[in-house]
C-alpha cells in the first residue's frame, strides 16, 4: 500500500481560525466517511486536501468582480495572517512524511511548500509521491462542484488529459528536438538559398552590365583612336597612358565627353556668358556707375577726409554767426590761424556780456532780446537784398515803400536807444563790439577757406550719393566685355553733368555687346561649362579641337572594350558554376527537408497512437464500472470509450457517434464521472505513491440502487484510502455497513459536531 493520511491540520481557512487550528485524525482508516448537514465544513476538508497536495483549488474563481481578480488569500479567516496546512503521510514501505503547505499573506498569498521542513517545489512532491496535477484532477478527487468538468471538455481535450497520465516525455522530447532541428534547417537553407541567389543575382546583373558596356563602347570602333596627350600641366584620368582598370569606363570617359561638348559649344558658351554679362550689367543702379566714373574724384575726398570735416565746421560756425549766434571754438579757430588775442578779446566781451543780462529787469531782457533780434533781421533783409531777392526801398515787414530805407532803419534805431536802459545800453554796446570782431577778424577767414576748398565742396555734395558705394564687380563685368576705361578727366574741372553724356553712351555700348545665341543651353549645362572652361583651361580659349577629342576618346573605349571583353568571358564562366551549384544544392535541400519532414510525421504518428493505445486501457474498466453504478439506464449495461486519432468519446450502445454528455441524466453523469475516476485509478493509479481516492458527496443525484453498486464497487479496488462525503444519513449509513462488511477499516466523522467544536468559544 502507498501512501496515506494520518492527520491533517489546518490554520486560518475559511471557518478555522489560526488560534484553534483543526486537527483531523484519519486513525489510519482505509475508508473515511464525512458525514453530518450541508455547510459545516465536508468541502472544506477536500479543500485543504487540494491546496496542501497541488498549491490551488480548482473550483476557485478569481475572475468574479468586473475590475480587479482575487486571490486565494480571501478564504483567510484572518487576511493579517499566513494559511497554513499540514499533514502527515505514511506508508507500510516507506514510512512518514510530514507535508507543509504555507500560504504567505505579505506575498499576496502566494505559496511554499516544504518536505520534512525542507522547502521544495511542486515537481518535487509530484515525483516523490507518484503522481501529477492532472492524476489527481481526473484519476483521484472528484468534487461536488466539478463533478461533470471533465465530461464537459472537447473531445480532443478529453485524450489529452488521460494521455498525460502517462510518462511520455521522451518521445515529445524526440518530437521537439526533431522540430527544433527542422526549424533551425529550414531558417539555414533560407539563409544559404538568399545567399546563392542574391550571388547569381549579383553575378547576373555584372554579366548584363558587361555586355551593355560592351555593347555601348562597340559603337565607337570604326572611328581610329591616338593616345595623345591632352593636358600636360596635370594628371587627368583619361590622359593617363596606362588606364587604372579598378575604374570604371563611364567615370574615365564622361569628363572627356563632357570637354568635347564644351569645346563644341564654347562660341555659344561664350555668348550666354557675356549676355548674362549685359544683363546684369543692365540692372546695376546708376549711382554705382556714377562712384566708378568719378573713383578718382571720391579718392581725392577719401584723402582729404579731415579737411572737409573741417570746412563742414566752417560753415556750421558761419551759419550761426549769421544768425548772431557767436560762438568762440578755441580749438577750430586755432587750427584756421585766427589770433590768439582776438580770441581772448571775444571770450572777455561774451563773458561780460552775460553777465549783464543776468543783472536784468525782466522787461529790460525782453528789450534786450528784441533788438538783438531786429538787428539779425536786417542782417540777413541786406544779404537777400544784395542776392536780388528783395525790393530795396519797401519794408520786409509791412511793405511800405521808402525813399531811403536804411535812413527809416537809423531813425528808428536812434528811437530804440533813447528808451534803452542803462544796462541795455551796455549789453548793447557790447555785442556791436563782438559783432565788429567777428565781421571784421574771423568770419572772412573762414569765408576764404570755403572759397579756397570751393571745388573740393562741391564735390563732396555732388558725390555724396554714391561715395561708399563698391564698384570692384562692376569693373570686373566691364573688363569681361572689352571695356576698361568708364572715368572722368582728370585734365577738366569736376561738373557733375559730364557723366549723364558719359552713362548714356555706356549703355548703347554694353547693350550692343548683347548677341543672340543659335541654340538652347539649359542652366545645368552653362554651370558645367563654367566647371570645366575654370578646371581645364583657366578661364582661356580652349586649345583643342573636337576631333583631337573624340580620338581620345576612341583611344580609351579600346582599351576598355578589350578589358570588358575578358572580364565578361570570366563573369560568364563564374555564372554558370554559380547556377550548377545552386542546382545542386537544391537537390540536396530538397532531400534532407523531405527525410526530416517524414521522420517527424513518423514519430508523430507513433505518438498519436501511443496516446489512443493509453486511452484503450480505460475502455473495459470504464465499460465495467459504468455499467455496475448507472444500473437503470436503459440503452445499454455500460458506456464504451471510443478512441479516435484526436478524440475520446462516450458512446452508449444503442447511439453510436453520440457522446452520452447530452444524452444521460445529471445522476447518471455523476454515476459516469465517477466510473470514469474510478477506471483511471484503476490504469494509472500507483501502488506505491500516493494511493487516496477522494469523493466530495458522490451520492447526492445517485438512486439508492446505483449507491449500494457504487458501495459494493468502492470495497472492491483495494485503494490504500477512501475519503467521501455525504449529507444524508441513510447513505451514510449504507456506506458504513457495506465497507464494514467487506472488512474494511472505517472511520465516520460527523462533520458537524467537528465545526461545532472548532468554532465554539471557551468559557
Amino acid at each position: 500500500m502507498g501512501y496515506t493520511f494520518r492527520n491533517i491540520c489546518i490554520r486560518n481557512f475559511k471557518y478555522i481560525t489560526d488560534e484553534k487550528p483543526l486537527v483531523f485524525e484519519f486513525s489510519n482508516r482505509n475508508i473515511v466517511i464525512l458525514d453530518g448537514q450541508n455547510g459545516y465544513g465536508k468541502t472544506t476538508l477536500f479543500d485543504a486536501i487540494e491546496i496542501l497536495l497541488t498549491g490551488r483549488m480548482k473550483h476557485f474563481n478569481p475572475n468574479l468582480q468586473n475590475r480587479k481578480t482575487e486571490t486565494i488569500g480571501m478564504l483567510a479567516n484572518d487576511a493579517n495572517k499566513d494559511i497554513v496546512i499540514t499533514a502527515v503521510l505514511s506508508s507500510d514501505t516507506e514510512g512518514e512524511l510530514r507535508i507543509e503547505r504555507k500560504l504567505l499573506c505579505k506575498e499576496e498569498f502566494e505559496s511554499i511548500l516544504l518536505l520534512n521542513a525542507q522547502q521544495i517545489e511542486q515537481e518535487s512532491l509530484y515525483d516523490k509521491l507518484g503522481f501529477s496535477l492532472n492524476m489527481f484532477d481526473i484519476g483521484m478527487y472528484i468534487s461536488q462542484s466539478e463533478s461533470l468538468n471533465f465530461l464537459q471538455n472537447k473531445y480532443k481535450d478529453r485524450k489529452e488529459y488521460v494521455s498525460s497520465l502517462s510518462d511520455n516525455t521522451e518521445m515529445q522530447e524526440k518530437i521537439k528536438t526533431l522540430k527544433s532541428i527542422q526549424e533551425s534547417l529550414g531558417e539555414r537553407i533560407k539563409q544559404e538559398t538568399e545567399e546563392k541567389e542574391e550571388m547569381i543575382k549579383s553575378a547576373r546583373e555584372k554579366v548584363t552590365s558587361l555586355e551593355k558596356q560592351i555593347e555601348s563602347v562597340s559603337d565607337h570602333e570604326k572611328l581610329p583612336g591616338e593616345d595623345v596627350r591632352l593636358f600636360r600641366e596635370e594628371e587627368y584620368p583619361f590622359d593617363v597612358v596606362v588606364i587604372d582598370e579598378n575604374v570604371s569606363y563611364d567615370s574615365i570617359i564622361l569628363p572627356l565627353r563632357q570637354i568635347s561638348k564644351f569645346v563644341e559649344n564654347y562660341e555659344e558658351y561664350i555668348k550666354y556668358i557675356d549676355n548674362a554679362v549685359v544683363k546684369e550689367l543692365k540692372g546695376v543702379s546708376k549711382l554705382i556707375y556714377m562712384a566708378l566714373f568719378y573713383s578718382e574724384e571720391i579718392s581725392l575726398l577719401d584723402k582729404n577726409e579731415s579737411l572737409l570735416q573741417s570746412l563742414g565746421k566752417d560753415i556750421g560756425l558761419l551759419k550761426d554767426f549769421s544768425e548772431s549766434k557767436w560762438l568762440v571754438d578755441e580749438e577750430h579757430f586755432e587750427e584756421v590761424n585766427i589770433d590768439k588775442k582776438v580770441v581772448e578779446r571775444l571770450k572777455e566781451l561774451l563773458l561780460s556780456q552775460q553777465r549783464e543780462r543776468n543783472q536784468l529787469a525782466d522787461a529790460d531782457k525782453v528789450l534786450a532780446q528784441m533788438t538783438k533780434a531786429r538787428r539779425t533781421f536786417i542782417d540777413q533783409y541786406n544779404h537777400a537784398v544784395e542776392a536780388g531777392k528783395f525790393n530795396p526801398n519797401k519794408c520786409p515787414l509791412c511793405g511800405t515803400d521808402f525813399t531811403d530805407i536804411n535812413q527809416a532803419i537809423i531813425e528808428t534805431e536812434s528811437f530804440i536807444k533813447d528808451i534803452h536802459t542803462d544796462g541795455v545800453k551796455v549789453i548793447e554796446d557790447l555785442e556791436i563790439e563782438i559783432s565788429g570782431i567777428f565781421q571784421q577778424s574771423i568770419i572772412p577767414i573762414l569765408q576764404k577757406r570755403l572759397e579756397e576748398n570751393k571745388l573740393l565742396l562741391q564735390m563732396k555734395d555732388s558725390l555724396s550719393g554714391c561715395r561708399a558705394l563698391s564698384t570692384e564687380k562692376l569693373r570686373n563685368h566691364l573688363i569681361k566685355l572689352g571695356i576698361s576705361d568708364f572715368s572722368s578727366n582728370p585734365n577738366e574741372a569736376f561738373n557733375v553733368e559730364e557723366f549723364s553724356g558719359k552713362y548714356e553712351k555706356l549703355m548703347e555700348i554694353i547693350q550692343g555687346k548683347e548677341v543672340p545665341n543659335k541654340i538652347v543651353l539649359k542652366d545645368e549645362e552653362i554651370e558645367l561649362y563654367k566647371s570645366i572652361h575654370n578646371k581645364y583651361y583657366h578661364n582661356t580659349k580652349p586649345g583643342h579641337t573636337v576631333e583631337q577629342l573624340h580620338s581620345k576618346e576612341q583611344y580609351i573605349t579600346k582599351l576598355f572594350n578589350d578589358k570588358f571583353s575578358l572580364q565578361l568571358s570570366t563573369e560568364k564562366e563564374k555564372l554558370k558554376k554559380l547556377e550548377e551549384d545552386y542546382e545542386k544544392y537544391g537537390v540536396k535541400r530538397d532531400s534532407m527537408s523531405e527525410a526530416l519532414k517524414t521522420l517527424v510525421s513518423k514519430y508523430e504518428a507513433a505518438s498519436k497512437d501511443y496516446q489512443t493505445q493509453l486511452t484503450n486501457a480505460i475502455k473495459i474498466p470504464l465499460l465495467v464500472y459504468s455499467g455496475r453504478i448507472i444500473q437503470n439506464y436503459p440503452l445499454g449495461l455500460g458506456i464504451r470509450a471510443v478512441v479516435r486519432t484526436n478524440q475520446l468519446v462516450f458512446e452508449a450502445a444503442s447511439k453510436n457517434g453520440n457522446d452520452v454528455y447530452n444524452i444521460l441524466s445529471t445522476g447518471q453523469l455523476n454515476g459516469l464521472s465517477i466510473a470514469f475516476l474510478l477506471s483511471i485509478k484503476n490504469v494509472y493509479g500507483q501502488t506505491d505513491g500516493l494511493d487516496i481516492l477522494l469523493i466530495d458527496d458522490p451520492l447526492q443525484t445517485i438512486d439508492d440502487i446505483s449507491a449500494i453498486s457504487l458501495a459494493d464497487l468502492l470495497t472492491q479496488q483495494g485503494i490504500g484510502q477512501i475519503v467521501l462525503s455525504t449529507h444524508e444519513d441513510a447513505k451514510a449509513a449504507l456506506l458504513r455497513y457495506k465497507f464494514k462488511k467487506a472488512g474494511l477499516s472505517v472511520l465516520e466523522k460527523n462533520m458537524q459536531e467537528l465545526y461545532m467544536a472548532t468554532v465554539a468559544v471557551e468559557g
